[in-house]
């Protein structure tokens, strides 16, 4: 998001001019509250969404580890501003209290898998765009990958036995 990143460069830029240490909290605290917000906008929107199919039920990935991951300094650097656990907590509850489910699955392969045949290996993504070289399928990699978290909270449901209130 810029909104971090601006954040970010001006927090640098003071820690190396060896700003003001009550300048570089209170912007820190203007980050926070803003991701705070952010995260509480972007949870309404989803269970609103939600809230529109009787009996919906919400999945997503667990991301419990993916900080545990090491990637580019820079990637690090964004993944560990991302407030997603923040975000999930947020629709947790706001969907608890509409008489909505939360289920999170496990992520491993959710972007890579063909979510019309399954193959797993005998795909391509390339940024936005997923095309999987066994059935030909082409699809918004990230509406594949949604598609894939829906049919593993599908499976988990059924090979629970069901969760009754969230069966469509």
């Amino acid at each position: 998001n810029e909104k971090h990143v601006r954040y970010l460069n001006i927090r640098k830029l003071l820690q190396i001019k060896g700003g003001c240490l009550s300048v570089i909290k209170r912007l820190k605290g203007k980050e926070k509250r803003y991701a705070n917000d952010f995260a509480h906008k972007l949870s309404r929107a989803i269970v609103s969404f939600a809230r529109q199919f009787d009996g919906c039920l919400i999945a997503d990935e667990d991301l419990t580890d993916i900080r545990g991951n090491h990637y580019s300094p820079v990637f690090n650097r964004r993944l560990h501003q991302w407030a997603f656990n923040m975000t999930k907590q947020f629709v947790e509850y706001k969907g608890r209290e509409l008489g909505l489910r939360t289920l999170s699955v496990y992520p491993q392969g959710t972007s890579k898998t063909c979510s019309h045949c399954g193959e797993p290996k005998l795909t391509r993504r390339s940024g936005v765009h997923f095309q999987c070289k066994r059935c030909k399928n082409r699809l918004d990699a990230y509406f594949n990958a949604a598609v894939n978290i829906s049919n593993r909270a599908l499976r988990y449901i059924l090979k629970a036995g069901g969760v009754s209130e969230s069966r469509p």
